[in-house]
């Protein structure tokens, strides 16, 4: 990889960007109404809606460990699983508003993919 790159790749402001795009997505997800969000996913992908949210927040656990890492904090991949949780946890309030339910699995999948973003990074780390 040339300097501009990594100095891009390694650009604190880019990786945060990067997260806010990430959940913005998750929240434009989240605002649709079941009949909305049945006809969109039909014509993306047939997937049930735990391996979307699976998917949606294992992205968002890499890039959240990878903002923090890069903007110099220590203990980056706990605070990106408590983060990653706590979205996910207002994802799931945000839902009831939208007159869709509040998922206890939902939640405990987005802490899962969230965690298990975090293997990688431990390994990456400190078995170098």
């Amino acid at each position: 990889m040339n300097k501009e790159y990594k100095k891009l790749f390694n650009d604190p402001f880019l990786n945060w960007l990067l997260v806010i795009a990430i959940v913005t997505i998750i929240f434009s997800f989240s605002s649709m109404q079941w009949e909305e969000l049945e006809e969109n996913a039909e014509e993306i992908v047939e997937l049930p809606d735990f391996v979307l949210h699976f998917i949606a927040y294992f992205v968002l656990g890499l890039s959240l460990f990878r903002a923090l890492y890069i903007s110099g904090l220590k203990k980056a991949a706990l605070v990106a699983i408590i983060l990653g949780t706590l979205y996910g946890l207002s994802d799931e309030i945000h839902q009831i508003f939208t007159e869709r339910t509040f998922s206890l699995i939902d939640l405990l999948v987005d802490f899962i993919a969230v965690s298990v973003a975090q293997i990688g990074k431990f390994k990456k780390i400190f078995l170098k």
